[in-house]
């Protein structure tokens, strides 16, 4: 990816967890294409590399696995060691496990949450004192319309979602005179391999694409950039007197559904 030195975000730093794929590669490429210097984090650190490799050279590859404090706490620290600061923070880490409460076990549904929801808590609470030294900071966290409206056959994931929308609203009450602004994005559908997963385990994976896509008003699944688009600018500038936000990203899903 060419550089981009008169983009948005030269000589700003962001760090991207769940950054191997997706919604999250999405983000750091699109970051890195308005000049930002991106440090992309997954659990996958193969993965994490190959974004950085494509998100220019001043990217950084980190291994972090969100629900572990160590973890957080390395990579956090990784990144301000390798790029001197942290300007924006894009809590994407996440996974689906389908299933009811009943159905679930106890441990895919710790596994939800823990790394949905508390995965947010824990690399906010260790990017906080770096914004607060800096004098402000940005945090955008991926949620979802799960966590906007109910649905069937997924409760953790929706309980976890809906649990992102909410503390993004407290960070942003809690963290906003120390000029640190917390949004969220609320994605329908979006064409990743965790949303390919769910397509495929249906009985004919072809007939449920079809059906994903004519639930949105506008016709078709999101792709990554769709998401990432907001993101940044919810990180800019133009967005300097919004926090505390849902953002609904999703092709006019959540409008059906109270149709």
């Amino acid at each position: 990816m060419s550089e981009a030195p008169n983009g948005e975000f030269v000589g700003k730093t962001v760090l991207v967890t769940g950054a191997g794929s997706g919604i999250g590669r999405g983000a750091a490429l699109r970051f890195a294409e308005e000049g930002a210097r991106i440090a992309a984090a997954d659990v996958d650190v193969a993965s994490a590399r190959e974004t950085a490799k494509v998100a220019g050279a001043d990217a950084l590859a980190v291994e972090m696995d969100v629900r572990s404090l160590e973890s957080v706490a390395a990579g956090v620290a990784q990144t301000v060691d390798a790029l001197g600061r942290i300007d924006i923070l894009i809590n994407n880490a996440g996974l689906i496990i389908s299933g009811t409460v009943d159905t679930l076990t106890p441990e895919q549904w710790d596994r939800q949450i823990d790394t949905n929801l508390n995965g947010v808590y824990r690399v906010s609470r260790a990017v906080h004192p770096i914004f607060v030294r800096q004098g402000g900071g940005g945090v955008i966290n991926t949620a979802s319309t799960a966590g906007l409206s109910p649905g069937p056959n997924r409760a953790a994931y929706f309980a976890s979602k809906a649990g992102v929308v909410m503390l993004t609203k407290c960070l942003a009450l809690d963290w906003a005179q120390a000029n640190i602004r917390v949004n969220c994005v609320c994605p329908g559908w979006v064409d990743t391999a965790m949303v390919r997963a769910v397509l495929d385990a249906a009985p004919d994976p072809v007939v449920a694409e079809q059906d994903a896509a004519a639930q949105h008003p506008l016709g078709r699944i999101g792709q990554p950039r769709d998401v990432a688009e907001a993101m940044v600018f919810l990180a800019s500038e133009r967005a300097s007197w919004i926090t505390g936000s849902a953002v609904v990203v999703d092709g006019g899903i959540v409008c059906r559904s109270y149709v």
